[in-house]
């Protein structure tokens, strides 16, 4: 399967739906900061995990994988943790996570 131009955002599924937009969001401004005009937004694709440890692994794979783009976002306020990560190239890796 060809890799789209969607943004793919994980995030633990246990914040609440503020904190879930707010560290989307924050995330998703990692991601243009760090890549600029390397990739086309199609669009966004928010996806549920289990929390800090499981983000720190989908963010340790897809960092090893080639051309994919990666990046994430640690909130200081919840002890510098990993809140969300985001993916640009990722499709079947992700395609059987839940949406949020």
């Amino acid at each position: 399967m060809d890799q789209s131009d969607k943004l793919f955002i994980l995030i633990y599924k246990r914040l609440s739906r503020s904190q879930q937009t707010v560290q989307s969001s924050h995330a998703a401004i990692e991601f243009a900061l760090k890549y600029g005009k390397e990739w086309k937004h199609e669009s966004l694709v928010l996806l549920a995990t289990d929390g800090a440890d499981e983000l720190e692994q989908w963010y340790d794979w897809f960092d090893n994988q080639p051309g994919y783009k990666v990046s994430s976002f640690r909130e200081p306020y919840y002890d510098n943790r990993m809140t969300a990560v985001v993916c640009h190239g990722c499709d079947n890796d992700v395609k059987d996570l839940r949406l949020l």
